[in-house]
């Protein structure tokens, strides 16, 4: 769940290159550097469902729960055996309600976003500034 706020641009430089001094150039090897040209902010929550009941029933009941729908006796029991993690980005604290694990994640990110509370970075892209590609993060 995430509700962006702005997002900051950086267009590339008019000439298309960037400038480095020449002890930077020489440490660095500039096929690997990249530059952040968007950075989000605003509130973004992780939940994670772990079950061991086949996603097929798990699924409907969990988004039955997410858009605050009425639940039946069998959507009761699926959701009663599911273990719920809230991951919240902004590093608030976020008390879970037992009886709607979602809701608190979901009213939190839907509040209203004020010059006081406008958000955390909750994402960002870059680019390669030898060729202005594309750069995706990977972690081993």
């Amino acid at each position: 769940m995430r509700k962006t706020s702005f997002n900051l641009v950086m267009d590339v430089p008019y000439s298309g290159k960037f400038k480095f001094n020449k002890d930077e150039r020489e440490i660095e090897n500039m096929e690997s550097l990249i530059y952040v040209n968007t950075l989000s902010f605003g509130r973004r929550i992780f939940a994670l469902v772990e079950s061991e009941l086949d996603v097929s029933i798990v699924r409907p009941a969990i988004t039955k729960l997410a858009q605050q729908k009425d639940i039946t006796e069998e959507d009761a029991a699926v959701i009663a055996n599911c273990k719920f993690s809230i991951a919240n980005l902004t590093g608030e604290e976020l008390a879970v309600d037992s009886e709607n694990p979602l809701k608190v994640a979901k009213d939190f990110v839907g509040q209203n976003i004020t010059t006081q509370h406008y958000g955390v970075p909750i994402g960002f892209t870059a680019s390669y500034i030898h060729n202005n590609g594309g750069f995706e993060n990977q972690f081993d």
